[in-house]
């Protein structure tokens, strides 16, 4: 719903507040570099903790990102820019985040079943998102947009909370590392039949030592 929300409104956003072309792509451009900027550190933390703790992390972050751009509105300029910076470094990583944690629960034979699932969870939202936030465009304003980002990622941190009480962390044994994976119209469950992990579970399987000729 978040991705979904921003990828296909923040540009209607932009028009309705006057901004020029060229600063409606500085929105779109910023919000995606600082997502590719913080991906890897918050993936790497993430590593180290449990996952849980940093997907709260990264949903107090949009949260708050997303009151700011409402309190701040686009008067100026640069604080609207640097909210929208905060904003896209949670933005554009949840989605991996979300991956690894599950996979970090599941057999490497079921990587692909998983991220299968989370595409098809991921390919429903995107499609709720931008009706749900349209709709409130249409009543309350453009800006509203932000309120729906802003609340679906207050529910996803707290969600993500919740579930700290309900299951313990992976153990050590069971934890993978962190994969930055960008989210694309393109991929398909068979695009995880990629990942190294899935060939060593089979070899393994097969009784085939990893790496042996």
């Amino acid at each position: 719903m978040i991705s979904g929300s921003w990828n296909n409104l923040v540009p209607v956003f932009a028009q309705d507040a006057g901004l020029s072309t060229a600063q409606g792509a500085l929105v779109l451009a910023i919000a995606m570099i600082s997502g590719a900027v913080f991906q890897i550190p918050l993936g790497r933390y993430s590593d180290r903790v449990d996952r849980r703790y940093v997907m709260t992390f990264a949903g107090a972050v949009g949260t708050v990102s997303c009151i700011a751009i409402l309190l701040l509105g686009i008067g100026n300029i640069y604080l609207f820019l640097a909210a929208v910076f905060f904003l896209g470094s949670v933005l554009f990583s949840i989605y991996s985040l979300n991956v690894a944690h599950a996979n970090d629960f599941a057999d490497p034979e079921e990587f692909v079943a998983v991220s299968g699932g989370l595409l098809i969870v991921y390919g429903v939202g995107t499609m709720l998102g931008p009706l749900l936030a349209g709709a409130m465009m249409d009543r309350l304003g453009s800006s509203s947009l932000f309120a729906v980002i802003g609340l679906t990622f207050a529910c996803y941190g707290l969600y993500s909370y919740y579930r700290t009480f309900r299951r313990g962390q992976a153990s050590e044994d069971d934890r993978i590392d962190f994969q930055a994976i960008p989210i694309s119209r393109a991929q398909t469950p068979q695009t995880y039949e990629l990942d190294p992990r899935v060939d060593q579970s089979t070899e393994e399987e097969d009784g085939v030592t990893p790496g042996a000729s």
